[in-house]
C-alpha cells in the first residue's frame, strides 16, 4: 500500500489504499484510462456502507475497464494491481451487508 495514496475501502479482511492519481483531479487525471477507472471506483466508494455487494462489483469493472487500455502507463498499472488485490481478498461473499 502507498503513503501517497487514499483509503479507498475497508473490510474484515483488507483496506484498499489507490495511487492518488485515481482520487485526484486535474493534470494528474490526463489519462483517459484512469478518468474511466476512475468513475467506476468513485461509485463503488459511494456504494461501501450501503451495498457492498454492488460497489465490490463497481471495482471489478473498473478492473475490466482497465483492462481495455492499450499501452497502460505505470500509474495506470499501479491502480490495476491495488484494485485486483483488493478483489482478491476480498469476495462477494466475505463483505459485511
Amino acid at each position: 500500500m502507498s503513503s501517497s495514496g487514499a483509503v479507498l475501502a475497508t473490510t474484515h479482511t483488507h483496506t484498499l489504499t489507490l495511487p492518488h492519481v485515481l482520487i485526484g483531479t486535474g493534470s494528474e487525471m490526463s489519462s483517459k484510462g484512469l478518468k474511466e477507472i476512475r468513475k467506476f471506483v468513485q461509485q463503488a466508494k459511494k456504494l461501501d456502507k450501503l451495498q457492498p455487494s454492488v460497489a465490490y462489483y463497481c471495482r471489478m469493472a473498473a478492473v475490466l475497464a482497465g483492462m481495455k487500455i492499450q499501452n497502460k502507463s505505470v500509474e495506470e498499472d499501479a491502480a490495476l494491481r491495488d484494485l485486483m488485490g483488493w478483489l482478491e481478498n476480498n469476495s462477494v461473499g466475505s463483505l459485511a451487508f
